[in-house]
């Protein structure tokens, strides 16, 4: 539900006198009311269904007040005292009395309300007054339905153990609930742990203490003899003690209707008021379950699950229960292919979730996939959760045993291949192992079985021999030539019991194995120059001998190079030679990019090279050659801020190689950095600069000049509305050496590549200067431009509005570009009425004002008052205000 925001009205104040403008700020909005604040005229049903009330559905119905409306409505920031934000107040006086501050021991409201509430008289100890409450009906989706509430009075604490003890109740009736209030009705307002109710007798500075706040006042403590408050609430709240926040809890059936009645009175009299807030939202009649499937069960062995799940603002210190039933979409049936449901399951306290576990049953039928749907079984929800969980048969297991090979005095390991079925397996050889595997010895007369069960109690069988087996034999042979970067295949002849394994060297260094290989020949693969040779060979079976050799030959040429490289940047005098050290002649040359067709090439530039050689046998090879370009030399540079504060400001040259030498003349004479001393400041010259390589470099080179800093300017400037100003600029280097300046923003200024432009702003504004010497330096000033006096707008003393085109309407006349709307305009009689009022307004438009009418009727001549709040050009807002006379 939107709150009701805070309003407050100020009174406009207008001045009488021909003529008169002001300019002033508008009016701002008074801070909401520290401590609690109430609200009535809210609808019963309003405040139960939209403020107190929380869940999934809205099962709340037939909402009424009970007593004085005055003593029943909203409250808010109620969190710095009773340490609840905002709900529902019930009181036995008016509402607003709980606002702060606490100026007053007997704080009473009498409504002077008739009759007895019959649920209050059975808890009071005299007379019931002013009984005030709210009672309705609702259909809780949960057993367990909570809320919050707190007691204040302002007969804490000098009444606490008297007759005056007023009283309040949580009376709930409906099934299953029997107790001595009407209808059968419990009161659950009550001390936790105990079956007391919460009074003030049974919570106050005496008893129950520790649920317990004192607020009251010096008068009352000295009555009572309690020492100083620690902590005061005065400011707070005006009640002179409360309870802190208690939790009511209702034990129900769901999908029941309940009837649930909050009633607070006074007893004995009618004064000192007492009140019980409800906090919003606390009134949780049930949030949303959701149900999810868990992995497929398959019957038999795995069980499956559903889960289901409290929603994130369910409370998770109580238990949520929950009925299910099987949807009519099922194919799976209960107590033939599944274990029967139960029909519902608890979410315990403190879990956000429980599993519902279903045991599929083995029929030992071919079925196929069968469903079994649940569905949430809640008939008064306004949500429906449903989800299917599939019962798979168990697929089927079977077990293939290879035939076994062993060379003689050894074993052979007998591995099976198990397929479908339900992980984990079980083994039991006939030899009594029950591992995945056994190692036995040869033997054909002996048959070696194997029964293999899954998880779903499924048995599969396979059994086999193990046969004698002669040792494996490899031959290598063979020669081959072969171009750098060919494979040459060399034969390896074999015998014994597939599969087979090598490993083998060249030029007697381990060079590697191969796969398993299940066939003879093998064409072994070798792109290293050398003679192969096998270590070993081993079959399904056992190791065995190896014996050959194989050579390999690389052919084709073979490259090296030396690298002359470039002698200054960006030069083209870089060289390279290469040398073919083997191949057989004639040869094919080609370089990349075309450079030329020998081996030797001269003049080149810093780049990449790449030479490719052919020979006659067909072999290629190529290599590549990097020429690196020296760094540049980079030119006398100026150090800025040494340049102000006087320090060495010249930065000497990088790159090249250094040392380097400089003179103005390229033929000299050449001098070290101690010539630099003898330039003239703001000089240039053709300076040249060499380095240890010969390398040269020539930099227009000018001699910077010392300076503090290049211009002074006012850091802050303060103009007249519509004024116009020449910024006092002054250069304290030649205007010559100025290579750039640059004024931001643009608005106002005559120019902003000039050093002192004319300033003609019409708003306050802060100027950004940067200037650039020619030496690369740079300096940034920021100018702050202040506005005085007032604003230039013109609004006539007197205007007629009689239709001859000319003052017929009331209206302004700023200068252009100040003001960039009118955002109201009001105008008022001299007792305050208002005439006219309007909203964004052109201020440059003749028709934008008061026309001198009233309700389309021509006011009367007289004095008239006027109310602007304006818009300027740069978003501020201003008010003018003023009188004016209206002629006719």
């Amino acid at each position: 539900m939107k709150k009701v925001p805070w309003i407050f009205l100020f009174p406009l104040v207008f001045y009488s006198g021909i003529g008169f403008r002001s300019i002033g700020e508008l009016p701002r909005a008074a801070l909401p009311p520290e401590g609690i604040h109430t609200e009535g005229g809210f609808a019963p049903d309003q405040l139960v269904r939209d403020i107190f009330a929380k869940g999934a559905c809205d099962n709340i119905y037939n909402v009424k007040a009970l007593g004085p409306s005055d003593g029943l409505g909203f409250f808010e920031n109620g969190e710095s005292s009773i340490g609840i934000n905002s709900g529902i107040i019930l009181a036995t006086g008016p509402i607003s009395h709980a606002h702060p501050p606490n100026n007053a021991d007997d704080k009473s409201g009498n409504f002077n309300a008739s009759g007895e509430d019959p649920d209050l008289k059975l808890l009071a100890t005299g007379p019931v007054h002013d009984a005030v409450g709210i009672e309705f009906d609702f259909v809780p989706l949960d057993s367990f339905v909570t809320f919050r509430y707190v007691f204040a009075s302002e007969e804490y604490c000098e009444f606490a153990g008297s007759q005056y003890n007023d009283v309040f109740g949580f009376f709930i009736s409906g099934p299953g609930i029997n107790g001595t209030f009407s209808n059968k009705g419990e009161n659950v307002a009550l001390i936790p742990g105990t079956s007391s109710f919460v009074a003030i007798n049974s919570v106050n500075h005496y008893v129950n203490s520790s649920y317990y706040v004192r607020n009251e006042r010096k008068k009352d403590r000295d009555k009572c003899g309690l020492p100083a408050l620690d902590v005061s609430y005065h400011d707070k709240i005006q009640y002179d003690g409360f309870t802190k926040i208690f939790t009511a809890l209702l034990k129900l059936a769901p999908c029941q209707t309940y009837h649930l009645r909050m009633v607070v009175g006074d007893v004995g009299d009618a004064d000192y008021d007492s009140a019980v807030f409800l906090e919003a939202e606390s009134f949780n009649i049930g949030d949303v379950v959701s149900l999810n499937p868990g992995p497929s069960s398959t019957e038999g062995c795995n069980d499956g699950f559903f889960t289901f799940n409290r929603s994130s603002t369910s409370p998770l210190d109580l238990p949520v229960t929950v009925a299910y039933k099987i949807g009519s979409s099922s194919t799976a049936t209960a107590g033939l292919d599944f274990a029967p449901l139960s029909g519902k399951i608890t979410i315990p306290p403190g879990q956000p979730s429980v599993k519902l576990p279903v045991h599929a049953y083995n029929d030992g039928l071919t079925e196929g996939d069968e469903s079994l749907v649940l569905q949430l079984d809640i008939p008064c929800s306004c949500y429906r959760d449903s989800a299917v969980l599939i019962l798979k048969d168990p697929e089927l297991l079977t077990v293939e045993l290879p035939s076994g090979w062993a060379c003689p005095g050894q074993q052979a390991t007998l591995s099976p291949v198990v397929t479908g079925g339900v992980p984990p397996y079980h083994y039991v050889w006939s030899t009594g192992a029950t591992g995945a595997s056994v190692s036995v010895p040869a033997d054909p007369s002996i048959q070696y079985g194997l029964t293999v069960t899954d998880a779903c109690d499924q048995s599969a069988q396979a059994a086999t021999t193990v046969s004698n087996a002669q040792p494996p034999r490899a031959v290598l042979s063979g020669e081959s030539a072969i171009c750098p970067g060919d494979t040459a295949y060399l034969r390896v002849d074999l015998a014994g019991s597939p599969p087979w394994q090598l490993e083998f060297a060249v030029d007697g260094q381990y060079s590697g194995s191969s796969p398993m290989l299940t066939a003879s020949p093998y064409l072994l693969p070798a792109v290293s120059e050398g003679v192969y040779s096998l270590l070993t060979v081993s079959d399904a079976a056992c190791q065995g001998t190896v014996s050959g050799t194989a050579r390999v030959t690389v052919l084709g040429p073979r490259l090296e190079g030396v690298i002359q490289p470039v002698s200054c940047y960006g030069m083209a005098d870089g060289a390279i030679q290469a040398t073919l050290l083997q191949g057989n002649p004639p040869f094919e040359i080609a370089w990349t990019p075309d450079i030329g067709s020998g081996l030797s090439v001269q003049n080149l530039e810093a780049g990449l090279y790449t030479l490719a050689v052919r020979d006659a046998d067909g072999c290629r090879v190529q290599k590549e050659f990097r020429l690196e370009d020296p760094a540049p030399i980079q030119g006398i540079g100026v150090d800025c801020a040494a340049l102000e504060t006087g320090g060495d400001f010249l930065v000497m040259p990088k790159g090249g190689a250094p040392p380097y030498q400089f003179a103005v003349s390229p033929d000299g004479p050449w001098h070290g950095a101690e010539i630099l001393a003898q330039f003239e400041p703001g000089e240039n010259y053709p300076l040249h600069i060499r380095d240890q390589q010969g390398c040269l470099l020539i930099q227009d080179f000018l001699m910077p000049v010392r300076y503090e800093r290049m211009v002074d300017v006012p850091v802050k400037l303060s103009l007249r509305y519509g004024e116009t100003l020449q910024m006092p600029a002054h250069l304290n280097i030649p205007e010559t050496l100025i290579s750039t300046v640059e004024w931001s923003p643009a608005d106002g200024l005559s120019c902003t590549d000039c050093i002192a432009p004319v300033i003609a702003a019409p708003f306050a504004n802060a100027y950004t200067l940067r200037i650039g010497n020619q030496f690369g330096c740079s300096e940034t000033w920021t100018i702050r431009i202040d506005q005085s006096g007032e604003l230039p707008i013109f609004v006539p003393n007197a205007f007629s509005p009689n239709g001859d085109q000319y003052n017929d309407f009331l209206r302004i006349y700023p200068i252009p570009g100040l003001v960039r709307s009118i955002r109201t305009y009001q105008v008022y009689d001299r007792w305050g009425g208002l005439l006219y009022s309007a909203k964004d307004l052109d201020p440059y438009s003749e028709y934008s004002g008061w026309d001198g009418y009233v309700n389309r009727r021509p006011a009367d001549a007289g004095v008239y008052t006027f109310w602007m709040e304006l818009e300027l050009s740069d978003g501020k807002r201003e008010i003018l205000k003023g009188s004016v006379v209206l002629m006719r």
